[in-house]
């Protein structure tokens, strides 16, 4: 029998967003195709429980800061042992974990291939850095939007591929049927008897928060019966400043009653509270593909979304949901307000939007990434 072959998963960070779970699903699937799994995080999180849930080997670095030159140098050298240890075959670089994963892939004569989820921003120091010390060898995009968005990288690749993320439903299904459903508004301080908008996305500005909750006041200012409820979890200083922002404008502008924000909500909760929303409503200016919005879509729930690279590709308006210009919240308003007051509609996309989910799959996406390794080891 043919020995099957070793790689190692890459992540930067130890928080679970939507790169993350890719892992995880590759993590889960991948050794059906033949491909034996370890990780390896550069910080301690969930994520490195979430791999010994699923019986992966995991380690931990822990680095602060990829720019720390001292400590990046350190983790390369550590990746290069690990490599050799455990005869891994290749790298598989989440985000900016490629700053080590490259060098270390190099060291040891080993191919790596760098996975980009979204479009990196001009400014952004680590992206020039990537660009212009460490020339990938291949590139893995999530979509054909994400890969044009990055073409200072992709021309300076070997090789580039596009394999889009995929969600496990079977296993979202499962657990919410195995569940009590308990009263999951009640236990997060969300009003009963109202339609409720979820957002669930990272603390980051460029997720659109405050044009949510522009889009919160214009539909009060109508008296359109709604609440918005925000997931998501601010880590670090920069993330905690902008989440005390977004809470001085709920302030301003009234929205006390009106706006919830849950910070952290574990997964099995986090589905429940997509399934009990009336709609998810993600208004993220820039998104690489949005993992949520499956989510979403397969457990029945709508989404109406800022038209952003991934969500226009899932969507394609009208399939499970409403796209509208990013940034713009009288747009969302109005989408908001035509979702709740029409009842067919729902229906409608509620229907399409569970059909539209089975085209992402986690085996589908974990089959085409072991054709791709193993292409790439030749």
């Amino acid at each position: 029998m043919k020995e099957s072959r070793k790689v190692l998963l890459l992540s930067p960070v130890a928080s679970i967003g939507g790169g993350e779970s890719v892992l995880l699903d590759l993590a889960t699937y991948l050794p059906s195709f033949g491909i034996q799994v370890i990780a390896l995080c550069l910080k301690s999180g969930p994520l490195v429980g979430e791999f010994e849930k699923r019986d992966r080997e995991v380690h931990i670095f822990e680095i602060p800061q990829l720019r720390r030159l001292d400590r990046l140098l350190s983790c390369i050298l550590y990746i290069k042992k690990l490599v050799r240890q455990k005869r891994i075959d290749l790298i598989h670089s989440n985000h900016t974990g490629h700053l080590a994963g490259l060098p270390a892939a190099r060291l040891a004569h080993i191919p790596e291939l760098w996975h980009i989820h979204d479009v990196a921003h001009k400014k952004d120091l680590t992206a020039r850095l990537l660009e212009d010390i460490l020339p990938p060898e291949h590139i893995l995009f999530t979509t054909p939007e994400v890969e044009r968005g990055c073409s200072n990288f992709k021309v300076r690749a070997r090789s580039t591929s596009v394999i889009c993320p995929g969600i496990d439903i079977e296993r979202i299904k499962r657990s919410i049927s195995e569940t009590v459903q308990q009263h999951i508004r009640h236990r997060y301080k969300i009003p009963e008897n109202i339609p409720l908008c979820l957002t669930v996305t990272r603390m980051q500005e460029h997720k659109g928060h405050r044009y949510l909750l522009e889009c919160a006041h214009i539909l009060k200012e109508r008296k359109q019966a709604v609440h918005f409820a925000i997931a998501g979890e601010a880590t670090g200083e920069k993330q905690k400043k902008y989440l005390n922002e977004l809470k001085c404008m709920v302030n301003n502008l009234g929205l006390v009653n009106n706006v919830s924000f849950l910070g952290f909500v574990n997964e099995l909760d986090l589905h429940l509270l997509m399934q009990d929303a009336n709609v998810l409503v993600h208004p993220a200016l820039s998104e690489g593909f949005g993992l949520v919005i499956l989510e979403s879509l397969a457990l029945g729930t709508p989404v109406i979304a800022a038209a952003a690279e991934g969500p226009t590709r899932i969507l394609k308006d009208g399939e499970g949901g409403l796209l509208v210009p990013p940034g713009n919240p009288t747009a969302l308003a109005n989408a908001v307000a035509k979702f709740l007051n029409d009842k067919e509609l729902q229906k409608r996309l509620a229907q399409r939007g569970v059909n539209r989910a089975q085209q992402f799959t986690s085996r589908r996406m974990a089959r085409e990434t072991a054709n791709l390794y193993m292409c790439l080891l030749g």
